[in-house]
């Protein structure tokens, strides 16, 4: 009985554990903004090939939310938005990036919040800092290229304020040139 029930657990260790690591993947290097950055390895912020990446480094102010873009990456079937987050109010904020849009001419790229790497929505308690990676993926069928796109739109969704119930969209378009 004592083998059996020891065979079964750590069975389901080793399940567990590749259950884990199957859903670990390589960082992409796509700056958030964050002051921490700056220590990435060369190597992780060298872009691939058949990719374009840009230092946009702009800072908005949103209902009391403070939003770096540090880098933007496009790639093929994906663009990946580099962001930071700062609730700068007293009170609760609510955000949700990684369910937003990016419109790259007459195409419109929906965010994925499975491929979404860090912590950048949700709720951002008062002085709290955030940083991640937001990836926003291709219809299907449909790629980019890269070298060609010049400006990307950006829907995000609203800035909610839990204790005034003020809501704020944070729509930008960034220039990539």
């Amino acid at each position: 009985m004592f083998l059996h029930t020891r065979k079964l657990l750590v069975g389901l260790l080793i399940g567990l554990l590749i259950v884990t690591l199957t859903g670990c993947g390589e960082p992409s290097g796509v700056k958030t903004g964050a002051e921490s950055d700056s220590a990435k390895s060369e190597a992780q912020s060298k872009p691939e090939e058949n990719t374009k990446k840009v230092a946009v480094n702009k800072e908005f102010s949103v209902n009391g939310l403070k939003i770096t873009i540090g880098e933007v990456q496009v790639e093929k079937e994906r663009i990946l938005v580099g962001m930071t987050i700062k609730n700068e109010t007293s009170d609760k904020l609510t955000f949700y990036p990684d369910q937003g849009s990016a419109v790259v001419g007459s195409m419109q790229l929906d965010a994925n919040m499975f491929m979404t790497e860090g912590d950048v929505s949700g709720d951002i308690q008062p002085g709290v800092e955030k940083s991640g990676v937001v990836v926003f993926t291709t219809p299907e069928g449909k790629t980019l290229t890269p070298e060609e796109v010049t400006s990307i739109a950006l829907h995000l969704g609203d800035v909610f304020n839990e204790k005034s119930f003020e809501a704020k969209p944070f729509d930008t378009t960034l220039s990539l040139e």
